[in-house]
């Protein structure tokens, strides 16, 4: 399946859908967004955090 037929079923399928079940999946990707956002931005302060230690106790600049 190319691009265009890929987008050409994605459109046929949410035509299918009722306004409440496109509303339903919208809000569930918006959640899944934040849940996945909120996941990396605290990962990478984790890293972050691991990172400035390793600095302090090998004496590393920056």
């Amino acid at each position: 399946m190319n691009a265009n037929e890929l987008r050409q079923s994605f459109a046929e399928g949410l035509e299918a859908l009722s306004d409440r079940q496109v509303f339903f999946l919208a809000m569930l990707l918006t959640s899944l967004n934040e849940a996945i956002r909120a996941t990396v931005e605290s990962g990478m302060a984790e890293i972050r955090a691991e990172l400035a230690e390793l600095r302090r106790t090998t004496g590393g600049s920056r």
